[in-house]
């Protein structure tokens, strides 16, 4: 059966990443909501979607749709996801589900309430080596997780125009917040340090406490080009390393 998706927000991410792999599967975009007229329209041509709407709460109640998906901001999220959970319909939203903790949990709460399911965009823990990596912690062979290290950066050209710190935690360092919980165990403590040599090129030191008692560090920040390997994670147990 094909599944008809209502989508809201239609910005760059959402057109040229999201919703192109949606079509590729048994999915028929039939809704399509964005406050930008422009992008809207041009969103609607490019998916062959007729049924456009400026108005979210329209697109939710709207007939014929089986599930929601949205790339919006975290407020928005929030908001239309709570509403699209209650009125029963599955949704996907890309992260951060909520620009605080409390908010997620409402979802969370929502998703339970409803039995629909909320899928949030934290790519990291389905990217192949990751799997492989939780596989073999989780078999046994490897013992217990007791240190963690990584490397996560970003150009930077990141905050061209817009050195607003706020989004690039809830955009790019929350995606490493949800990695080493799935590889270790929940954070308990988190600490952080910084050095800034201009307004948007950061770099961050940022340590973990697990609650299963192993200790972790990221660097992350926007001092390293693209061009480069920007990205890695070791895991230590007793006289193993992953």
């Amino acid at each position: 059966m094909t599944l008809k998706i209502g989508w809201i927000g239609c910005g760059i991410h959402a057109t040229q990443m999201l919703l192109p792999q949606l079509v590729r599967h048994d999915v028929e975009i039939v809704a399509l909501c964005d406050i930008d007229g422009k992008r809207l329209a041009d969103a609607g041509r490019q998916f062959g979607v007729s049924r456009l709407t400026s108005d979210a709460e329209e697109l939710i109640r709207a007939s014929g749709i089986d599930a929601v998906g949205m790339a919006v901001g975290p407020e928005q999220h929030l908001h239309f996801g709570k509403m699209a959970l209650e009125r029963g319909l599955p949704v996907f939203m890309e992260k951060p589900p909520s620009g605080t903790a409390q908010g997620a949990r409402e979802l969370r709460a929502a998703s339970e309430r409803s039995g629909k399911p909320l899928l949030v965009g934290f790519m990291k823990r389905y990217s192949v080596g990751n799997k492989i990596a939780h596989n073999i912690i989780q078999s046994g062979r490897f013992g217990p997780v007791l240190g963690l290290t990584g490397y996560y950066m970003t150009a930077p050209g990141y905050f061209t125009g817009n050195v607003d710190y706020t989004g690039f935690f809830l955009h790019h360092c929350v995606h490493y917040m949800d990695l080493v919980s799935f590889l270790v165990s929940p954070i308990r403590t988190i600490s952080a340090r910084k050095v800034e040599k201009t307004p948007g090129r950061v770099l961050f030191h940022v340590g973990f406490e697990f609650e299963c008692g192993a200790i972790g560090n990221i660097a992350m920040g926007t001092i390293q080009s693209r061009g480069t390997p920007v990205e890695r994670i070791e895991l230590m147990s007793d006289h193993q390393r992953l």
